[in-house]
């Protein structure tokens, strides 16, 4: 009666010891995830817009807009579409960050950040030139988001 009672004893407090256990967290690595290939944000009217080409873990393209950071448009794009927007972007992005003349001003207003594969450039209001290389890639994402 008392090995009985014991083995009852031994039972529960390993079953109450297994209770107090918490499983690691599982990683969630689903398809749903995305990656950044480039994006531009600026401000306009005090909300904050941004252009982005993301790719998912299957390789499929998507074209975003979003507005105070809410998605407000996404389009599924080729890869053959989404290689000529990058690779325009990349061929600007190189253009007005390493082979333009640096324009030093004590005040900067930034108008527009790029950002491309780890690195950002910061476009100021007053650099005319950057600013109009900014509209052409800012309209080449508009063209197509339609």
């Amino acid at each position: 009666m008392l090995r009985v009672a014991l083995s009852l004893y031994l039972l529960l407090l390993s079953g109450l010891s297994l209770a107090q256990y918490t499983p690691k967290k599982i990683e969630n690595n689903d398809l749903r995830g995305k990656k950044e290939i480039l994006s531009i944000q600026f401000l306009e009217n005090k909300t904050h817009f941004q252009f982005l080409i993301v790719q998912s873990e299957m390789g499929q393209f998507h074209l975003e807009q979003t507005e105070d950071k809410k998605l407000q448009k996404s389009v599924k794009m080729d890869t053959e579409s989404a290689q000529k927007i990058d690779d325009q972007f990349v061929d600007k992005f190189i253009t007005m960050k390493y082979m333009m003349e640096k324009k030093f001003e004590k005040k900067c207003i930034e108008t527009y950040t790029l950002f491309m594969r780890g690195e950002d450039l910061k476009v100021c209001k007053a650099d005319t030139s950057r600013m109009s290389m900014v509209g052409e890639i800012i309209k080449l994402f508009k063209a197509n988001l339609i």
